[in-house]
Formats: C-alpha cells, sequence, structure tokens
C-alpha cells in the first residue's frame, strides 16, 4: 500500500510527545469497551508488558495512565497490581542516567516484584544498543517490529488508531527498501543497510565484537558504522565506515585506534603492525595508509580503499557483510 499519497497525521506529530500520547490514548480503551478493537490491543500490550499471558482486567478502572511522573515518560497501573514504567524514544537514545533513576522511584502499594520496565522504540536503532538496555539497565526493548505485531489495522477502524499503524509501516517499507543509487537514499534506507550488516556479524555468545552506527554532524555531515572493536592495553582498535548519503564526498572504511593512555602508545609501531596484519590477510585489497599526523583520543591508522563504497559505485550488501568480516578477522589477528 502507497501510504505516501494519504495525509497522517503522524508524519508531522513525530515527537516523543505524541508518541507518549498515542500509547496513553490506545491504553486508555482498557478501561471502555466502546470499542472492543482498541481495547484488545491495549489488553494485549499489558499483556506482554507484564508478562502475564492470561492479564484480567479488574474492576471499573482497572488502567491507569499517568504522563511524566518524576519525569517518567509513562507509568501504567494495571489492577492496583503492576506498575510498568515506559521510556518512550523515537530518534534518540537513553541518556544521563535516567533508565536508573526511574528505577529508583516506587509508588506506595506496589511491591518491587511487580514493577515492569519497558523501552520503546519506534524508529530505528543499533541493535548493540538494545543489549545495553536490556543486560545492562533492566529494560524489556519493545521494537517497531514488536508494535506491529499487535497493532493490526484490522483491529479497529478508529482513524487515530490507523493512522498510527500506517506510520510504522512506512517507516518499515522506508527501511527494508534497497540502495539502489550512488546518492539520494533516505537515512531510513541507510540505517536498514546498517540493519543488515548487524544481522550479518552478530556473534553468537560473544560480546567482545561490538558495532554501532550513528550520525555525525560535522561540517560535512555523514554517518558512521564502527564495528571490530579490540581491547588492547591503553588503547582499542576498530574500524569504521564513514558513510555520505547525499554523495557529496567519497565513502570511506578507516582503520582507527581509540586512545586511552597515550604513554602506551606508540603511533608508527602501531599503524605498522596493523597495516602489515591487513596487508598479510588481504594481499589483493587496496589500502591508503597516510593515516593522521597526531596522537589523539581517535587515530587514523590506514585507509582500506574500496570502490564499491565511492560514488558512482552505490551499495552492494554483499559486499559489505564480506568486508566487516575480513577487517574483523585481520583486527582479531593483530598481535
Amino acid at each position: 500500500m502507497n501510504h505516501s499519497s494519504i495525509p497522517n497525521l503522524f508524519t508531522l506529530a513525530t515527537s516523543e510527545l505524541s508518541q507518549d500520547a498515542f500509547f496513553a490514548w490506545l491504553l486508555s480503551w482498557a478501561n471502555t469497551n466502546a470499542d472492543p478493537g482498541l481495547k484488545a490491543c491495549a489488553l494485549d500490550l499489558l499483556r506482554v508488558w507484564t508478562g502475564d499471558s492470561k492479564l484480567p482486567l479488574e474492576g471499573e478502572r482497572p488502567v491507569q495512565v499517568i504522563k511524566q511522573y518524576k519525569n517518567i515518560d509513562l507509568l501504567v497501573l494495571v489492577n492496583g497490581i503492576y506498575a510498568i514504567v515506559i521510556e518512550d524514544k523515537t530518534e534518540t537514545a537513553h541518556h544521563s542516567g535516567q533508565l536508573e533513576r526511574y528505577q529508583k522511584e516506587k509508588l506506595e502499594g506496589y511491591k518491587d516484584e511487580n514493577y515492569r520496565y519497558v523501552y520503546l522504540k519506534s524508529r530505528n536503532a543499533c541493535d548493540f544498543s538494545y543489549y545495553e538496555v536490556s543486560e545492562k539497565k533492566g529494560y524489556t526493548p519493545f521494537k517497531r517490529a514488536d508494535m506491529l505485531a499487535i497493532l493490526k489495522p484490522e483491529r479497529s477502524s478508529n482513524n487515530i488508531y490507523r493512522d498510527f499503524v500506517a506510520y510504522l509501516q512506512q517507516l518499515e517499507e522506508q527501511t527494508n527498501a534497497p540502495i539502489e543509487s550512488k546518492s539520494g537514499y533516505s537515512v531510513q534506507q541507510l540505517q536498514g543497510f546498517f540493519m543488515h550488516l548487524e544481522n550479518e556479524i552478530r556473534p553468537p555468545q560473544n560480546e567482545r565484537i561490538r558495532y554501532s552506527w550513528h550520525s555525525v554532524n560535522t561540517a560535512n555531515p555523514f554517518w558512521a558504522f564502527t564495528f571490530g572493536w579490540r581491547d588492547f592495553d591503553g588503547y582499542q582498535i576498530y574500524w569504521q565506515f564513514d558513510i555520505y548519503p547525499d554523495g557529496k564526498a567519497p565513502n570511506r572504511l578507516v582503520c582507527k585506534a581509540h586512545v586511552q593512555d597515550e604513554s602506551k602508545v606508540n603511533k608508527a609501531d602501531l599503524k605498522a603492525a596493523a597495516l602489515a596484519t591487513f596487508t598479510k590477510l588481504n594481499p589483493e585489497e587496496k589500502v591508503n595508509d597516510k593515516g593522521n599526523n597526531r596522537l589523539g583520543k581517535h587515530l587514523s591508522l590506514f585507509e582500506w580503499v574500496i570502490d564499491e563504497f565511492y560514488p558512482g559505485q552505490g551499495l552492494r550488501k554483499e559486499r559489505a557483510v564480506e568486508i566487516v568480516k575480513k577487517g574483523t578477522l585481520a583486527i582479531d589477528t593483530l598481535e
């Protein structure tokens, strides 16, 4: 379905506050039978978030939704038993210790074991960030795919509901659209490309291989995808794709070092070792060994020259996966 031709409230109301309002509105339908479809959606969300697949709705108003209690986006009280803390995000990520801070806020009459913590995210995000949210912060990620699994368009004819579902579907379609040109592709398409790489390189039961992607706001903005991080004494080594969707600069892949203790790093030796290891493993690949001439927090060691990633060639996922695996092996081999 072509959603772009139909005016949609949520293509204009894109803020986190607008998304807060939608979920507060939808969950409030749990207290009425006026729209059985919306009530069923609300109940399905609550059952997933509480972990109680048979959760009943008890009493005249079983669900209470509180916005911005102690700066919590949404606090949902269910049957006077469960307290669901929802941190709602669209484009941004958690910050300033907010997730831990919200876990310290308790209401009288609600047991600690009946608190649930949900990290709601409708836009794209690096998969590694969800690992941090769930494993280190104790929140359950609830992504766009999770929303769409419950919020089916046929479940209600309500226009607000259908607009939100159509908006989510549009984001999903944009993310999954292939990149077919050297420039002019959308941010969602590029994020979908990064997410494909994540799926290909995610190692089972291996936390060492970290990867992330984010926008970099410089005079010539670009998107960075980093991968293959490995810890050494006083520094870390990793790879970084610099990708310019507007095509105004050549896309690059650079081997970098994140220096933590300059007294333990000899730039010339580190650069030589990294370059020698890579070229020995990959003699067929081209490199630019200029790097940079200063030792700062992030040191460029050398550039891997990849024709397929320069304007005029576009972005090929299969080649990108091969590059990521080769690059990671080179760092793993470095002594």
